[in-house]
């Protein structure tokens, strides 16, 4: 497994749209790789991510504006093309950052 650590624009970073959390929400539908990009599939999932009224990220959102982003955990990504990174792990992370920027 080769393991890199970059630092990357936010605007880089696309939710996944089929992470865990989301497959039991009843509005559901596993979405295939040639739409991850697809700008409506990433507003309905950070919306999915976000909840109503940001339920599903208020605790990130008080943290952030209280400590900043702390990086103890890195993000982790796969690659899709040069400029596109698919977040495996910390779409909540990175849906808060979506949502303060």
């Amino acid at each position: 497994m080769n393991v890199q650590t970059a630092i990357v624009p936010i605007s880089y970073l696309y939710l996944d749209p089929n992470n865990y959390r989301l497959i039991d929400l009843e509005e559901y539908v596993h979405i295939d790789d040639v739409m991850l990009l697809d700008p409506s599939v990433q507003t309905r999932t950070l919306r999915f991510i976000c909840g109503k009224s940001n339920e599903g990220i208020q605790d990130l959102l008080v943290s952030f504006k209280t400590n900043g982003f702390l990086k103890l955990e890195p993000i982790q990504v796969r690659k899709i093309s040069e400029n596109a990174y698919l977040v495996l792990e910390g779409n909540r992370r990175v849906s808060t950052l979506k949502t303060l920027y």
